[in-house]
């Protein structure tokens, strides 16, 4: 972004803490108040990762969306000839499939390289020159279509992404607020281009269903309770 970024109603968990934590890694500056955080992204060390001898290490713990969203973010964004990053995380998430990922990336001309298991965690990403294409999704995936839009950025030509409308929309809805809405295609289609900075954003999260039903369903199920599900759209 071409500044300091804030956003409200951020949900603490153990996945955003991990994609925070990722953040900070690469160079950023972050900050916690509360359900706000700030993301910076003036200290972003392009230049020392290029030098760098080791490869920089990230653990995604158990955050699937964290791994995968970084192998598109990364593979793009990391300079030409560094040593590049590798994405770690516990045994269950390396036992999760990231070929899904991987292999649309390298299509794209992504220098992604599997550690140990082909198709699992850890993984190394070394910038690379990517170049735009078509995906059709095989199945819907919010996971997938964010980590292909955000390698786009990066990307000489178009990317075109099929296939997901089903999936949810969080990584569109930020783009349109950061100045760079995917244009739409025929049927679901989304294309983005190469863009140099993307705005800074402030922005109010909504409240997240998803979390709030195990409330909503606990509820139900006690005769006579009374649940507020606030912040949500």
């Amino acid at each position: 972004a071409d500044g300091p970024c804030r956003a409200t109603g951020w949900l603490a968990s153990a996945d955003t803490l991990a994609s925070l934590d990722a953040v900070a890694a690469l160079g950023c500056r972050t900050a916690r108040d509360g359900d706000a955080i700030s993301v910076d992204p003036a200290g972003a060390p392009a230049d020392l990762l290029r030098t760098a001898k080791e490869p920089l290490l990230i653990d995604c713990r158990n955050s699937g969306t964290t791994a995968r969203l970084l192998c598109g973010l990364l593979a793009g964004w990391l300079p030409v000839g560094g040593p590049g990053v590798v994405l770690e995380g516990d045994a269950s998430l390396r036992r999760r499939p990231m070929g899904r990922v991987v292999e649309p990336l390298r299509a794209m001309g992504a220098d992604i390289e599997h550690l140990d298991a082909a198709g699992r965690l850890p993984l190394r990403v070394r910038g690379a020159a990517l170049r735009g294409c078509r995906h059709d999704l095989p199945v819907p995936s919010a996971q997938l279509k964010s980590a292909l839009l955000l390698a786009g950025l990066h990307a000489a030509g178009e990317t075109v992404v099929a296939g997901g409308g089903a999936s949810r929309d969080h990584t569109e809805r930020l783009l349109a607020a950061m100045g760079q809405a995917p244009r739409r295609g025929a049927g679901d289609a989304l294309a983005v281009g190469p863009v140099g900075r993307l705005r800074a954003y402030a922005i109010a999260v909504p409240g997240d269903p998803s979390t709030a039903a195990f409330f909503q369903v606990a509820a139900a199920l006690v005769p006579g309770s009374r649940l507020t599900v606030p912040g949500q759209s």
